[in-house]
């Protein structure tokens, strides 16, 4: 070794750097330790979307899950990009029906930063998502109002994700047996609304329904097949709108009395959106009530039980005991079983559908009114 470096190193063994340095070193490790976390967290966002397009939902949530504890440390709770990266985690939550864990997500985001601001909108919409997948649909129409303020004062009232929030709130409305009221809203965010692609989709959904809400079942088939026609004429396959647009369908046929109709209507988009990827995890117990339903119709009992009984089991784990489709699907479960002649394991079923209705939606639901109705014509 030379006789200077030797020296040099003799040196600083005896005398330790200054503390300055010292300090000044640790922070620079700590500045590069957090710069590879924040790259290794973009990775994992990547990956997350590549997962998603793959059909690997849940790898996709356990890569988000990454990303925000990453950006948690190298950022802060409170900034944007933690923020984002919550809000996206939030949404895909719900898409695997875990919707108590993306209220968590949303809620965090709205207690580091204001729900005024662009990101807290976003937030707030996955909150709303998530109280309607829980079963608080009166909550997620109420809170809806001051977010669709919020959203038309940043966003403008014809703005996209304005007309969004509003969507999103006529489905509550649907559910809470409100139809006139999600009919008349339906209709005003298709006329504030130009074009004709997924906003304008999910309305016309929303709008069928209502329309079977109110009894016009002839009107609600004709606004389902003029949507399922805009749906085909789409470059690409949106999600489950195909499907959903389906159900929409098949329950106004099955309304008026066109069961085989209606079932052929839900196999042959069962068969088609097997081919995309990206669907609620969910919706197979919306489309279990609507088979099931057809079934019943059609005589096919034992056909329509194991039908309706996946979709409850579906719906009670992806949704929540308390949602309008999970109790749906457990009020038919009670008439199927009424049908087959089972009327003690009927008279419970539909004894306890009649106390949940009447607890979560209240005794005027029409739905409560038809379950009890049900209950007390049992032979």
């Amino acid at each position: 070794m030379p006789i200077v470096a030797s020296a040099a190193k003799s040196i600083t063994m005896i005398i330790p750097p200054d503390l300055e340095e010292r300090n000044m070193l640790a922070e620079w490790r700590k500045r590069r330790a957090e710069q590879r976390d924040l790259r290794h967290a973009t990775d994992l966002s990547n990956k997350a979307s590549r997962l998603l397009k793959q059909g690997r939902a849940e790898d996709a949530v356990n890569a988000l899950r990454e990303v925000v504890r990453l950006r948690i440390e190298g950022l802060g709770n409170g900034h944007e990009t933690t923020a984002l990266a919550r809000v996206r985690l939030a949404n895909h939550l719900i898409s695997v029906g875990r919707p108590q864990e993306a209220e968590e997500q949303a809620l965090a985001v709205l207690t580091s930063r204001p729900s005024a601001d662009e990101i807290g909108l976003q937030a707030c919409d996955a909150k709303l998502r998530a109280l309607s997948a829980l079963g608080r649909h009166d909550e997620a129409a109420q809170e809806a109002l001051a977010v669709l303020t919020a959203s038309a004062r940043i966003y403008g009232e014809g703005h996209l994700r304005t007309l969004k929030v509003g969507s999103d709130r006529v489905q509550n409305l649907i559910f809470l047996g409100k139809f006139d009221r999600a009919e008349y809203e339906c209709r005003a965010i298709i006329t504030a609304r130009a074009g004709q692609g997924m906003l304008w989709l999910a309305v016309n959904n929303a709008l069928v329904l209502a329309l079977i809400g109110l009894d016009k079942y002839e009107e609600a088939e004709a606004t389902a097949r003029a949507a399922l026609l805009q749906e085909r004429r789409l470059a690409q396959p949106v999600g489950d709108m195909r499907l959903t647009l389906s159900l929409g369908l098949a329950r106004s046929l099955t309304a008026q009395g066109r069961d085989n109709d209606a079932l052929k209507v839900v196999h042959d988009a069962k068969a088609k959106s097997l081919r995309t990827r990206g669907g609620r995890s969910s919706l197979p117990g919306a489309v279990g009530v609507v088979t099931a339903r057809a079934l019943l119709g059609l005589g096919r009992l034992e056909e329509a039980e194991v039908e309706v009984r996946e979709a409850v089991a579906v719906s009670d784990s992806t949704l929540s005991p308390t949602h309008h489709r999970t109790l749906e699907a457990a009020t038919l479960l009670g008439t199927v079983l009424a049908a087959q002649g089972r009327r003690v394991e009927a008279e419970q079923q539909l004894t306890d559908c009649v106390a949940a209705w009447t607890t979560h939606f209240g005794p005027a639901h029409p739905r409560t009114v038809a379950a009890t109705a049900e209950l007390a014509a049992l032979p």
